[in-house]
């Protein structure tokens, strides 16, 4: 799954929300459900929440406090929040890599040694980082980390990539990105890209400014290698902005908020719909939650959300599912506590009703079918290593795609309910 890293700038955010703001609980063609997930003791004043990671079974971990002993909770529509033993990111089996530790879903926990954990995915292979010393301000002593149960836990640094800082995000081929520190210094950031399984190292930083100082940074990666970042817009260009990437598109620079600019509008997680979340600072000098997507463009959640109470603002989207579902930060007024937030699509698609999904493949034809108490007439997307395609539900139910010429393993999934995939092989 997708990491969650809080950038430097964020410090200021989650102090910051609108004083005085006049309710948005009526948004005109909301396209999401605000559910806030409160602390677990109201009465406190310094109360808090937070959202750290979510999954496409749109299982939630995250922190309430105060409460003694763990403030971790695993949040479903569901059951609400339940009180378990750690937070963090969180894999579609369940798996939460927190800290210096994964929790299993029976409660068992295996120690890493990281010191903080950014990303999982599916084989349980977590990236993160260990500190060895606070040296003030923004500087730090810092090694980008990955773990897994057979290798344990490996320096990038020995692996090839020379300063790995931090490594924020791993995709299921074992991709990781992150950056480069050569000070420790939040002023030398330098994004790049690590594949786990061949060893290429991937200078997404020398591939955007050619050798030009600035500052690039690296927050997720999706299955499809698109990256999302920040960096300058090219090369002696003093403007900087969120960007997506890949080996075949290269850099493709997103749009300033509305009402904001590209400077202040920071991108922080992409799924594999390649839809991207974030916020920034808009003209109102608040901090805003936003989604992109190539159809829609730049968008403020704050005007796509129903039911946000008065006074209350989502100022961070900090991760995305494959289901469009958006894990973030809001407050209520100025220098309130910070709440986690759950946006939910409103008439999206039932993955629950998704009774059987089944891939097969021969003589080069790979098939795809579905049998679901959809109605008929709907439409799901589903995804072969890029190649998209509508599958149209019919009569009882049943839908069905199918791709020809096609040849060695392929990765197949329904995009809009990611917990629907598999693995086939063409030969």
């Amino acid at each position: 799954m997708k990491s969650v890293v809080i950038h430097r700038l964020l410090l200021a955010v989650t102090a910051i929300s609108a004083a005085g703001l006049s309710s948005l609980a009526s948004a005109q063609n909301a396209e999401y459900e605000l559910v806030i997930i409160e602390p677990w003791d109201l009465e406190y004043r310094y109360a808090s929440s937070s959202a750290s990671g979510i999954n496409n079974l749109n299982q939630v971990s995250g922190c309430a406090k105060p409460l003694e002993g763990s403030c971790s909770f695993l949040w479903t529509r569901e059951t609400g929040k339940v009180q378990i033993d750690l937070a963090g990111v969180i894999n579609d089996a369940g798996v939460i890599a927190g800290g210096n530790q994964i929790r299993l879903p029976d409660g068992g926990m295996i120690s890493t040694g990281l010191s903080q954990a950014f990303g999982i995915n599916e084989a349980n292979v977590v990236v993160g980082d260990t500190t060895g010393r606070y040296w003030g301000g923004c500087r730090w002593t810092r090694t980008a980390r990955v773990w897994d149960e057979i290798n344990g836990m490996r320096s990038l640094v020995d692996l090839g990539v020379p300063s790995a800082h931090q490594a924020r995000s791993i995709n299921e081929s074992n991709q990781i990105v992150g950056v480069v520190s050569t000070t420790g210094s939040c002023g030398d950031f330098e994004a790049f890209l690590y594949d786990l399984d061949t060893g290429e190292h991937v200078d997404i930083h020398e591939l955007l400014l050619g050798g030009q100082s600035g500052i690039t940074e690296a927050f997720d990666i999706n299955d499809a290698g698109v990256v999302a970042g920040e960096g300058p817009y090219g090369r002696n260009i003093g403007e900087v902005g969120p960007f997506i990437w890949s080996r075949d598109a290269g850099f493709q620079f997103l749009p300033a908020m509305p009402g904001g600019t590209t400077m202040d509008t920071h991108a922080r997680a992409i799924n594999n719909r390649g839809q991207v979340v974030g916020g920034g600072i808009v003209d109102d000098q608040y901090w805003h939650g936003f989604v992109w997507d190539e159809i829609n463009g730049m968008r403020d959640l704050n005007d796509l959300t129903e039911g946000i109470p008065e006074r209350f603002m989502v100022d961070m989207a900090k991760e995305i599912n494959d289901n469009g579902w958006i894990i973030g930060s809001g407050h209520y007024g100025a220098w309130s506590p910070e709440r986690a937030v759950v946006l939910i699509p409103i008439g999206g698609v039932n993955c629950d009703a998704i009774r059987q999904f089944k891939t097969s493949c021969g003589n080069g034809k790979l098939k795809v079918l579905v049998k679901s108490s959809l109605p008929r007439g709907a439409e799901l997307t589903i995804d072969n290593d890029g190649d998209l395609r509508t599958l149209t539900i019919g009569k009882g139910g049943k839908g069905k795609v199918k791709y020809t010429g096609q040849s060695g393993r392929h990765t197949v999934s329904i995009v809009e309910c990611g917990q629907h995939r598999a693995e086939v092989d063409c030969g």
